[in-house]
């Protein structure tokens, strides 16, 4: 199973819990992966321009405030000009990509993505001259609302499956914006795990930091480095005997201008108690923050729930448009405090000094005992996979027969650098039956090959298939070889001669055989195969003990033409009894087992175990499903 978590990076408020998401799902055998969307699907200007004006506004907090009132009142009209800007290319990654499911964690893709991904969008069509739908992919949509405690209006919707949030206050706000209650869950919030790792004391990780052993406060400026620092210089001036860890992530212009001002307060008040620590951007910000006594900076919501998690006081000291509810939320539930005034940020810290006798302190650290939310996502994981399967489940309901490519399928076939080999091996015995030997066999063995390649990619392009006893008969006395004399029973031996190099290779895929004994106690089983030989395709089911799951076997040397053309499955739909939106496809070929699926509207369930140069280039071609190992089958029939 493969998921694409899909943000955008404008603070890592919204990369953290796709981390979060993905390292979950991992857990649970989903390929995750997380995607910068706009990045990803090539709208570089686009994504470019998004995130330097999120970093401009972020410097001009007006602006911010502007932008985000905006956002609020009217961001449908904005967000709709996305589906015919990026529609196309979003569709065209995705099919790209092929994911079982998609989470998104950001506001800006949910709004095309849902729509393309769920209904299908009217889009004017460049080539047509009109409008044509476009999109419709229906696999499962889920939301991860990064607001947590509040809700952006466009989280308002009725087409996500389900919209997962951290907060019963999140929850109800995104009912306000007109999500169906319904389609809420709640879940824990997605903590980085770095964060659930043993500390030893606090002490001893001071001591492992670097640090002295006394009342610490971790100043975080955020991944940008955005703030005012005012408040370093004030707790120097005050001479208290603090220690601060100030974080100036990736503003390094930041971090010198605190490292110069720090050398000159050192210089100048070299007895002073205060006590300075200026880093750039860490990685390890868990180990920072378990040291400190408080935690203090923008009321970014991964940061105040990551102190909380930790059991540390947290002290707004800005907070942007979209984070004065969680300053708020921050300070009415006790978690922490936002002082107005620079003043009061200050008394706060001393009031810290002596936090044993001090009320709001003591009421804080009590409250930090019981946390608003739990911090596993496991249920989270489990629901987007349960979900999942059941999705995939009721797209197979109708199904009543099974019909199963071979080789990539069932078995591995490892042919491919060795197709000459093998067949100069198959003709080569055949010859030597015959009597032929020497350089005479040498040089029918390299026209042979040669005649056998303008076969093969003519039956590429034709779909006609060639029987090899066919190919045999018309080589050999073309070229000199009598073959008047040979009965039923010679011929028989000869093409078992020609298989028998490749019927060594072949090997039975490991959960091949119990896949077949579960499906054959639900449906009729039948295999249709490419094969130049019914023979081979009989006797490598024999050789893998696989013969016996099968109803009915169909190969394309006794049709005369080969997957997709439409007599294959004229043939298979002749001989047996359902009609095609009752039978499943498996098979491990775009352009030839799914293909012929969608012409005939069979579901189909596409093998994405073993690369195929047959399938490169054809993103198109799309099956019902795209599984990674046999045992998933089982999850869906």
């Amino acid at each position: 199973m493969k998921a694409l978590i899909l943000y955008v990076e404008t603070g890592y408020g919204f990369k953290s819990p796709s981390i979060a998401i993905a390292n979950e799902l991992h857990k649970f055998g989903v390929d995750a992966q997380i995607v910068d969307m706009f990045d990803a699907i090539g709208a570089t200007r686009f994504d470019r321009g998004i995130k330097n004006n999120w970093r401009w506004m972020l410097r001009h907090e007006w602006l911010f405030r502007l932008t985000y009132s905006i956002g609020e009142h009217f961001f449908k009209p904005v967000f709709a000009l996305m589906i015919p800007l990026f529609g196309p290319r979003i569709l065209a990654y995705l099919d790209g990509q092929r994911p079982d499911f998609v989470v998104i964690t950001h506001f800006l893709p949910l709004f095309p993505i849902e729509r393309l991904l769920k209904n299908g969008t009217a889009m004017w069509h460049r080539t047509s001259g009109g409008r044509v739908r476009v999109g419709g992919r229906k696999i499962p949509v889920f939301g991860y609302n990064s607001e947590v405690i509040a809700s952006h209006p466009v989280y308002g919707t009725k087409l996500v499956d389900m919209f997962f949030v951290s907060t019963d206050a999140g929850k109800q706000a995104m009912i306000r914006a007109g999500s169906p209650e319904t389609r809420i869950a709640m879940t824990g919030f997605p903590i980085d795990q770095k964060y659930a790792v043993q500390f030893q004391s606090r002490a001893r990780v001071r001591e492992s930091l670097g640090l002295q052993d006394r009342f610490t406060i971790v100043l975080s400026f955020g991944g940008e480095g955005i703030g005012d620092w005012s408040l370093i210089r004030a707790l120097a001036l005050r001479n208290l005997p603090v220690q601060v860890i100030a974080v100036c992530g990736k503003n390094e212009a930041l971090h010198t201008e605190i490292e110069a001002w720090y050398a000159g307060w050192k210089a100048a008040a070299a007895d002073s108690a205060f006590a300075l620590r200026v880093l750039g951007f860490t990685t390890d910000m868990q180990n920072w923050v378990y040291a400190s006594d408080m935690s203090a900076g923008k009321a970014g919501l991964n940061v105040v729930f990551e102190a909380i998690y930790l059991k540390r006081p947290f002290m707004v000291l800005k907070a942007m448009a979209n984070e004065r509810h969680c300053a708020t939320w921050l300070e009415s539930e006790g978690y922490g405090w936002w002082p107005r005034t620079l003043e009061d940020a200050v008394r706060m810290v001393e009031r810290g000094l002596r936090k044993e006798a001090d009320p709001s302190w003591q009421s804080v650290e009590l409250r930090l005992q019981t946390p608003p939310c739990e911090f596993s996502i496991e249920g989270m994981a489990r629901t987007m996979v349960t979900m999942t399967k059941e999705f995939d489940r009721n797209r197979f309901a109708g199904v009543k027969a099974v019909c199963f490519d071979l080789a990539g399928t069932l078995c591995d076939i490892p042919i491919g650098g060795q197709w000459e080999a093998i067949n100069e091996a198959g003709i080569a015995g055949v010859l030597g039956r015959l009597g032929v030997s020497g350089t005479r066999a040498k040089e029918l063995v390299c026209q042979f090959i040669e005649e056998k390649k303008r076969l093969r990619k003519e039956a590429k392009t034709s779909l006609r298939e060639y029987e090899i006893c066919g190919q045999l008969r018309e080589f050999l006395p073309h070229h000199g070889v009598p073959i008047d004399h040979l009965d039923a029973a010679t011929w028989n031996e000869l093409e078992f001669l020609f298989i028998k190099p490749e019927l060594d290779i072949t090997v039975r895929f490991d959960d091949a055989k119990a896949l077949l004994e579960y499906l054959k106690t639900k449906y009729p089983l039948y295999l249709l195969s490419n094969n130049v030989s019914r023979v081979l395709v009989e006797q490598i089911l024999v050789n893998l003990e696989l013969s016996e799951y099968f109803d009915t076997i169909f190969v394309s040397s006794d049709i005369g033409y080969r997957k997709p053309h439409e007599q294959f499955m004229k043939a298979v739909l002749s001989g047996i009894p359902h009609a095609p939106a009752e039978c499943v496809m498996i098979g491990d070929r775009l352009s030839q087992d799914i293909e012929m699926a969608n012409r005939f509207g069979m579901p189909s369930i596409y093998m994405a175990m073993v690369e195929h140069e047959d399938n490169q280039g054809i993103d198109s071609i799309q099956a019902t499903i795209t599984v990674k190992n046999l045992p998933a089958i089982r999850d869906i029939l």
